[in-house]
């Protein structure tokens, strides 16, 4: 470490690769640190080939996109059983165990916690931390009406533990507020600052998990059959550390309703096909800011057969993005706030 700079460690979720990719833009702004990441899956592969240094750890420790895309989503739609939400849970609880035994949270000057769940369920606790999240609630409403109590007292639990932990709360989403939790604007990736044409092929965006291979084949065989010029990214095609290129240069983008792959969409301007999850809470409030918009079209992953009549539509169209604020420069003033 270099004299009068920071030690940072960085704990990204692996739910999808989002969440490392808006960590990494604000990674690239933050000259004032040496920078540790802490995550798992195909984040590691993405972190790497963007030359960043990996926790050890994260090797050891299990995907939760894997056990998302693999058990609790199903053909585009979240399985509320549960067999699958154990799975996670165990997942998360199994991961904290491999922090608590092998990472020392008070070598650092500040931890950062991207949704990083682990970190709330450890023993151990940073010294100094900001926990970053693009919800703040559960949508109790969206759940099955037995169930929304219990959804609403999880979502309590959660923001309190977070107020325990963490000495800053960053909310960067494009829905909901919450006390106690500071809400800037969004946090943006590298792709959303690539200077944008309409150029190149549709770009099929899967994310980082399965959870979207059944519908992303369907969409590619489709366009395929049509003539249309495409290249599917992600878990499901094209898994690459820099999609930058290929999102700015497309005429067009067919996404799940990811966080970080809306927010690109919505700073580039480009016109879209957004495939919420069935059931999923935080895809179908994400969706919610782009339907009846100019340029974009809503609809349901698991319906994938009329995602190209949406899409020749839309590419005729003028996209009236709903507004984004990149607050990625002030997170990291506050972030250096914290030394």
């Amino acid at each position: 470490m270099q004299e009068g700079r920071a030690r940072v460690l960085i704990a990204s979720s692996s739910v999808g690769l989002g969440h490392v990719a808006r960590d990494l833009h604000l990674r690239r702004m933050m000259d004032w640190a040496d920078v540790e990441w802490l995550t798992s899956g195909n984040a590691i592969r993405f972190l790497e080939e963007n030359g960043e240094a990996v926790h050890e750890a994260s090797r050891r420790m299990g995907s939760l996109g894997d056990v998302i895309g693999g058990s609790l989503i199903r053909n585009c739609t979240v399985t509320l059983a549960p067999g699958p939400l154990m799975e996670l849970y165990s997942a998360v609880k199994s991961n904290a165990r491999i922090v608590d035994g092998s990472v020392d949270l008070e070598s650092y000057d500040v931890v950062i916690a991207d949704e990083f769940w682990e970190l709330l369920l450890s023993e151990r606790v940073p010294r100094r931390g900001a926990f970053i999240t693009d919800f703040v609630d559960l949508s109790p409403k969206l759940w099955w009406a037995p169930v929304r109590p219990a959804i609403a007292r999880l979502g309590d639990a959660i923001r309190a533990r977070a107020s325990e932990r963490f000495d800053l709360r960053i909310h960067v989403g494009i829905w909901g507020d919450a006390a106690g939790f500071w809400h800037p604007g969004q946090l943006i990736t590298d792709a959303a600052v690539a200077a944008p044409t309409r150029r190149g092929p549709v770009v099929v965006n899967t994310g980082g998990t399965p959870a979207g291979c059944a519908a992303a084949r369907g969409i590619s065989s489709d366009l395929s059959s049509r003539g249309i010029e495409h290249v599917v990214i992600g878990a499901c095609g094209e898994l690459t550390g820099n999609p930058g290129p290929l999102i700015s240069r497309s005429s067009a983008l067919v996404t799940l309703a990811g966080y970080s792959s809306l927010v690109e969409v919505a700073i580039t301007k480009k016109p879209a096909v957004v495939l919420p999850v069935r059931r999923h809470f935080e895809h179908v409030e994400n969706s919610r800011a782009f339907v009846g918009r100019n340029g974009y079209r809503v609809v349901q992953c698991s319906r994938g057969v009329e995602v190209t009549e949406e899409l020749l539509e839309v590419l005729h169209e003028d996209p009236d993005p709903p507004p984004v604020i990149d607050a990625t420069p002030e997170i990291v003033d506050a972030l250096r706030g914290l030394l």
